[in-house]
């Protein structure tokens, strides 16, 4: 269950059967619609927030779990395989386990890039950023 709710008693129909239309609503599910309505803010989000919807077949916030979306560990490999091609870094599935929310996967796909641009030697990067130029003129 993703949210319980305590109860003096459960309220039962004439029958003595759980009377399901008097039963509280979950607090629990407040909390992850909310949460679930954050759309991307940033290019990277939106864009890992695409990947989820490709392989989950569900439109998520970026506080959702991609667990409890719908998620599972086959499809943790395939996010990460999506992000490694989509970014052109290294990532490592763990990532999804320690931070599955578009959010933290977001961070942690800026991060890696900021890694493999501060790895580069001067030469790369003057020869990548003269590239870029002609990309952009």
């Amino acid at each position: 269950p993703q949210a319980y709710v305590a109860l003096d008693e459960i309220p039962l129909n004439a029958n003595g059967k759980t009377d399901r239309k008097r039963l509280p609503s979950p607090e629990g599910d407040e909390q992850e619609g909310s949460a679930g309505s954050i759309a991307p803010r940033t290019a990277t989000e939106e864009r890992i927030a695409d990947i989820w919807t490709e392989l989950l077949g569900v439109r998520v916030g970026v506080e959702d779990s991609f667990f409890h979306s719908g998620g599972n560990s086959i499809l943790a490999i395939r996010l990460i395989s999506r992000i490694q091609e989509e970014f052109d870094i290294d990532f490592k599935v763990r990532t999804v386990f320690e931070g599955p929310t578009v959010a933290r996967l977001a961070v942690a796909t800026e991060n890696a890039i900021r890694a493999e641009i501060a790895a580069l030697s001067p030469a790369e990067l003057t020869s990548s950023q003269e590239l870029a130029k002609e990309f952009t003129a």
